[in-house]
Parts: structure tokens; sequence; C-alpha cells
């Protein structure tokens, strides 16, 4: 059945007539296309060859406010079919067209004001933290899937004050709502500070963040965590994230971080990542996993040329010794068109060996048994 267009038609709507009549001149306007693909053998119940199809766009727009501001938005429209349209059907916020389905997400929508010893932003927005590649242990506003590396961190709806006592230090004072919107009592809201450096060796950010008591934590939940990058003939990262809950203070279970280094042979045309992730299972990262707790992530990526790259990367998930890696190659057939193919193949023990039990990264946890995705990206 045909659905009614959401809020989020709405919204588009209602901010694209108010912006428009203020003249392109005074408007930033940038546009990402990219239409996709995906091919891949099923496995289990859902066995047999499966096809999907997407056309994404995201439209941002940015409205100057004289010279003390800046309004910015952000929206990403998708048309979908075959297995993206299930994807935006177990996501909840589709309607369906003839032949396909379809989707408007508000991904940011914020304020940001300069002032003289302050800057301030506030809304839908992104607030990032730590400086880890793959993991994110930090980063638990916006937690990341190191499955899909591509795919933009979700924004949260807060507030950040930010300071800068010196031309290389920072500091923040944040607040995000909760995590269940239709709450009117703010039991989960969130609220924090960081502090920030950067010298000739590297950075580090430290946080602390306290979570109002809510149904999760009847007695609220406090955050600590420590990101530190070190440039030397290497880059080194190291990062965790600890979470003080009154309900479970187990250490082990609490803790999430990750230790890693990236390295560019010289040349430039080679770059090299690696990043090991120690996830607790009521940790900040414990969503990625089955109640595991050792992962590796490894990167390499090889420029052929000035317009043509390879990229391998492979996620390990130690404990059961499954493997998910993925081999990509790019074209950029002129500059803001580039055309990509990539091939995921995941792997466990059983994979070789039927007797053995399923991998948390292998073909029958994830549903297939590998997958060829074809695509075009324009970016204007």
């Amino acid at each position: 059945m045909k659905k009614h267009p959401g809020i989020g038609s709405v919204v588009l709507g209602l901010f694209l007539s108010v912006l428009f009549p203020l003249g392109a001149e005074e408007i930033g306007l940038s546009l990402n296309s990219k239409t996709q693909a995906d091919f891949f053998q099923g496995t289990g119940s859902a066995s047999g060859f499966h096809y999907g199809a997407e056309e994404y766009a995201n439209l941002r727009l940015r409205a100057p406010i004289r010279d003390q501001g800046v309004f910015y938005g952000a929206f990403n429209l998708t048309a979908a079919a075959g297995s993206s349209a299930a994807a935006l059907a177990a996501a909840g916020h589709n309607a369906a067209g003839v032949n396909y389905a379809w989707a408007i997400e508000l991904e940011r929508l914020y304020l940001h004001l300069n002032g003289d010893a302050l800057v301030w932003e506030a809304g839908l927005l992104r607030i990032p933290f730590g400086y880890s590649p793959a993991w994110g242990p930090a980063d638990f506003l916006n937690p990341r899937n190191p499955l899909q590396p591509a795919s933009r961190p979700r924004a949260a709806l807060g507030t950040v004050l930010f300071a800068y006592p010196g031309p290389s230090t920072k500091l923040a004072l944040y607040a995000a709502a909760p995590k269940e919107a239709a709450g009117t009592r703010g039991g989960g809201a969130r609220f924090g500070l960081s502090a920030e450096g950067h010298t000739n060796w590297g950075s580090f950010q430290g946080l602390y963040f306290f979570e109002a008591p809510s149904s999760d934590y009847p007695r609220g939940l406090h955050r600590g965590g420590l990101s530190v990058k070190a440039d030397w003939v290497l880059t080194f990262f190291a990062e965790a994230l600890y979470q003080g809950n009154p309900e479970n203070p187990d250490f082990a279970k609490n803790l999430a971080a990750s230790l890693g280094a990236d390295y560019s042979l010289p040349g430039g045309s080679v770059l090299l990542t690696a990043e090991y992730l120690y996830s607790g299972l009521l940790s900040s990262t414990a969503a990625l996993g089955r109640g595991k707790n050792h992962y590796l992530n490894f990167t390499a990526v090889y420029l052929i040329n000035d317009w043509a790259g390879l990229t391998f990367s492979c996620t390990a998930g130690l404990e059961d010794l499954s493997f998910l890696p993925t081999l990509a190659f790019s074209y950029e057939l002129f500059q803001g068109l580039t055309f990509s193919l990539s091939a995921l193949v995941p792997l466990d023990k059983k994979t070789f060996n039927s007797g053995n039990s399923a991998g948390e990264l292998g073909p029958e946890t994830l549903g297939r048994t590998f997958q060829v995705t074809a695509g075009a990206e324009l970016r204007y």
C-alpha cells in the first residue's frame, strides 16, 4: 500500500522553501549522488541469488548568518529495490512506490555561531570523539559500524560550547538528548566535557560524560575516555572508554579499547593501517559483536595513479577465527565522478569444515557467501 509522505518530506519542503528565496549566492549547496547495485548469494533460509539497487543522494545546505554564524542542513534521499528496499523497510522509515521503496532522512540540522572567545553549536549535529580510524570506542554518541566504513555516522540532537584557551588547545561542554526521543522526563540525557591538545609529536583528547538515571541505568552511568595519536615514523593511536555502571561494575565488561598504527610507504602510493579492539560485553562497542571481545581491522590502500586505486580491508573476529575480507577498485573518470567495484567473501572455520560452528563474521551469520557491489558516485 502506498503511504503518505512522512515528516521528512514536510521538513525538506519547508526547509528548501525558506532557504531558496535567499538567493543561490547566499547559500552553499552541495550534492553527493550515488547509484549502486548489489548482487549476492544468500545462505540458509535465504539461499539463492539476491540483488539490490539503490539511488542515493546526500543534499547539504549552508546558509551564512551575517559574519557570526552558519546554519547547516543535510538530507539523505533514497530510492531502492530488492535487498536495498528490504533494508529500508527494516529501518522502519520508508514508503512504497510502484516498483521501489523510498526514504527521506534528516541527517544534520544545526546552528553554528562564532564569538570572540567561544563557539556554540546546537541542533542535530555530529559530536565526534577520538582519533581511532576504524573502531572508535570513545565515539559513543555516534557509534560507527566497521562493516560499513563508507557510511556517515548518525547525528545526535544536542549542543556544544567550545573554548580555545590556547592556539593548540580546545575545551568543550556538551549536552545531548536521551536515546528515547519521546521521553519527557530527561532520563538518559547525556552531559559532559572534554579537553583536547595538539603538540609537535601528536594529539590527545580526554572526556567525561554522565548519563542521567533511566530505566536502563537507574543510578545513572559515568563514562571516561582518553584518545592519543602520536606521529613518528609510524602514526600510532590508542583509545579507551570506560563505563562506570553502578548496576554492573565489572571492569572488563565495561571497557572498550583500541590500539593501532598506520604507515605510508615511501612515495605515498601505499597506506597500511591496522587496529586491534577489545570490546567489553557491556561497553560502547558491545553492539558490534555477539558475545566476543577481540577484533582486528586491517586496511591496505594502493594508489595506482592519480585516477585509480585498490583497497583491501579485512575485519577479523580473533576468538572464532572469522573474517570479512573486501577488495575494492575505484576509478575517477573525471573530477567529481568515480566508478567503483567491490567484492566481499565472509569466511570462518565452517567454510572449510562443515563440522565447525559458524563464526561471527562468517557466511551463515551474515546471510551471504559472497557479495559484489558496483556503483557510480557523483559529487558537485
